[in-house]
């Protein structure tokens, strides 16, 4: 028998078995091509009636989720990713660019969001359109999200920004000093540093962190700021376990702001048992951290184009510089209503999107290990960490440029010498245009090692 809380939702009983059918193949605990159970059998799991489940197999074929024929039990699927608006781009496109992880909209869900804002909007035309903080009832909203994820969370903690990016400038236009951040790390991040001219102190990063070697930094550098992004690491994809973060504990004694990026935690790809659920995802990093700030978004698991970010400041004087930030650069009125209006579906998006990626992961490291290349399965977020197996990077994106392949080298993460030798390849696109860049990068790899050789 399942566990009866899954009828613990709303709608009627075959909608919420859809919905928690629906969550299991997303996460992989029924997996892809399978047969679903018989209906005496799922009703014998769920505890509903044959009536019930032959119900809720009709909304799961009816959204691409299963197939059937007469007299026969539903073959398991994904839906169709065009008809689900989770590619950034057609497969017949050729140009892949592997340098910006995007993300497409769930096309049919943002287009009644927006409907749903716009019959919102008019109250606030009324004022000058900008809301200090941001609205209420989103700041609640993912106040409430992440307070069920077990960080409590208020919603006067919570900051809108422009984007999660917008949040980190926000930070480190109210700091000076030294900034320590794992190398590698995002690239977009060492851009903002850069902008700012602000010493970057890196902590070499690899499968895990190395806690050791960072009380060393500590010690010889004296950071002002740590950005750390514990929960698939971008671009290594690497996640921290629990003991990684307790060893962390007390480190806001060290440091005097610690930005926590977490705009890729919900995009966990980690495959459970067939029949259990995956294992559990480690606690917040502000958890043992309780001075922390922490910055999320939108972008990364609804749409590339909602520039919607969140920061969790716990301190008043935190939020004092966020708001003066937020008062000079104010986040669309009308992009909050939408986000707002997305927060109940946002579950239900997550669980189609890791539904695709993992399948497009999966199929972009099946086809580099094809090809004799070393990458490990990243756990969870956007794009994979490609081990060239020497320093040719930049030659070989070099070479793909002209082909439409506009890759993204190692040094554009973190340190150039450490990093020649990987690629950053985002699975963020269809199956389809993933084998071609794939057959284009072992292809132009291969030139360049000739060459070496």
């Amino acid at each position: 028998m399942w566990d009866p809380s899954w009828q613990d939702g709303t709608g009627s009983l075959p909608d919420q078995l859809a919905h928690e059918l629906r969550h299991r193949i997303a996460r992989g605990s029924i997996s892809s091509g399978s047969l679903l159970p018989s209906e005496r059998a799922l009703a014998a799991q769920a505890g509903v009636s044959r009536t019930t489940v032959g119900l809720a197999i009709d909304l799961l074929e009816a959204g691409g989720w299963c197939t059937r024929r007469a007299r026969s039990r539903a073959i398991v699927c994904l839906p169709d990713i065009h008809e689900q608006g989770l590619a950034p781009r057609p497969a017949s496109n050729a140009a892949f660019d592997p340098f910006s992880a995007l993300v497409a909209a769930p096309a049919a869900l943002l287009e009644d969001a927006v409907e749903r804002a716009r019959s919102r909007l008019t109250p606030h035309l009324l004022g000058d359109g900008r809301l200090l903080g941001g609205l209420a009832e989103l700041r609640a909203g993912i106040a409430d999200r992440l307070t069920a994820d077990g960080l409590a969370t208020t919603r006067e903690q919570v900051i809108i920004t422009n984007g999660a990016m917008g949040a980190l400038s926000a930070m480190l236009d109210a700091t000076r000093g030294p900034v320590l951040v794992e190398d590698p790390t995002y690239h977009v991040a060492l851009r903002l540093l850069a902008s700012r001219s602000r010493r970057v102190v890196a902590w070499g990063r690899g499968p895990s962190w190395d806690v050791d070697a960072l009380h060393g930094v500590l010690r010889r550098e004296k950071p002002s700021v740590a950005y750390l992004i514990p929960d698939f690491h971008n671009p290594t994809g690497a996640l921290a376990g629990n003991p990684e973060r307790d060893a962390l504990a007390g480190l806001e004694r060290r440091v005097p702001l610690i930005v926590i990026d977490e705009t890729l935690r919900e995009l966990d790809l980690r495959d459970g048992d067939r029949n259990l659920d995956r294992p559990a995802m480690p606690r917040h990093l502000a958890e043992l951290l309780p001075d922390a700030v922490t910055i999320g978004g939108f972008s990364k698991i609804v749409w590339s184009g909602l520039r919607i970010g969140w920061v969790r400041a716990p301190q008043r004087a935190q939020r004092e510089s966020l708001r003066r930030f937020t008062d000079v650069q104010p986040v669309p009125v009308f992009e909050q209503l939408i986000a707002t209006e997305l927060l109940p579906h946002l579950d239900e998006i997550i669980a189609t999107r890791t539904g695709r990626l993992r399948v497009q992961r999966d199929a972009l490291l099946a086809g580099l290990r094809g090809h004799g290349l070393q990458v490990v399965t990243p756990p969870g977020g956007l794009v994979a960490w490609v081990d060239l197996g020497a320093p040719v990077a930049d030659e070989l994106v070099a070479r793909l440029a002209p082909h439409g392949v506009l890759a993204a080298p190692g040094r554009e993460f973190g340190s150039a010498h450490r990093h020649a030798r990987f690629l950053r390849v985002p699975f963020t696109s269809d199956v389809g245009v993933l084998a071609q860049a794939t057959e284009r990068i072992a292809g132009e790899l291969e030139v360049v090692r000739r060459r070496k050789a």
